[in-house]
């Protein structure tokens, strides 16, 4: 079971180095906005994940320029940085986050915007959700953080049966077959 915890809380190299495993880089943020809206994701055995998700403000976070057609009235957010070096369930990740945000920051509908700069981040983006708005920036508006939950699900849901038609419909060809043969 996950559960999260304030950055702080943990030792702050356990964000550096989760940071650098995913994405090589360090952390850039200033360290006030880390420990307000940082959290690592832990289970048992230990850290295994965190998210940083920051409400936009003037002056300590100002908001991306989006183009003139993509302009939402609403609130905005930003999730920084998600990754769990643990393979599974990303939509555990996705509900241990809606349980440790404070909502108190948000109002909503909220816009929340995000950085598509990897294959496997861009494609838990369209699991959740998100759009492509330009470049590599991505935002999908939700009426509550669980929007983001159900997304997912029915995503994964609408993936699973599509695979399983698939399986039914395609026949199974030598290429399904260690060997190569069909008859092994």
């Amino acid at each position: 079971m996950k559960r999260t915890q304030p950055i702080l809380a943990v030792n702050q190299a356990d964000m550096i180095r989760l940071r650098t495993n995913f994405f090589g880089e360090q952390i850039d943020l200033p360290g006030p906005i880390l420990e307000k809206n940082g959290f690592l994701l832990s289970d048992e055995q230990g850290v295994s994940g965190y998210f940083l998700m920051v409400p936009y403000s003037p002056f300590a976070f100002p908001k991306p320029c989006f183009p003139q057609d993509w302009r939402p009235r609403s609130n905005y957010a930003h999730i920084v940085a998600l990754g769990d070096e643990r393979p599974g369930n990303v939509l555990r990740l996705v509900s241990g986050i809606t349980h440790a945000i404070d909502l108190r920051h948000y109002q909503f509908p909220l816009v929340i915007t995000s950085f598509g700069n990897s294959a496997q981040g861009r494609r838990l983006l369209d699991l959740l959700g998100f759009s492509r708005v330009d470049g590599n920036h991505y935002a999908v508006q939700v009426h509550s953080l669980n929007d983001l939950i159900a997304h997912g699900k029915q995503s994964v849901m609408e993936q699973i049966r599509h695979r399983a038609t698939m399986r039914k419909t395609v026949p199974p060809t030598t290429m399904d077959y260690p060997s190569g043969h069909a008859d092994d």
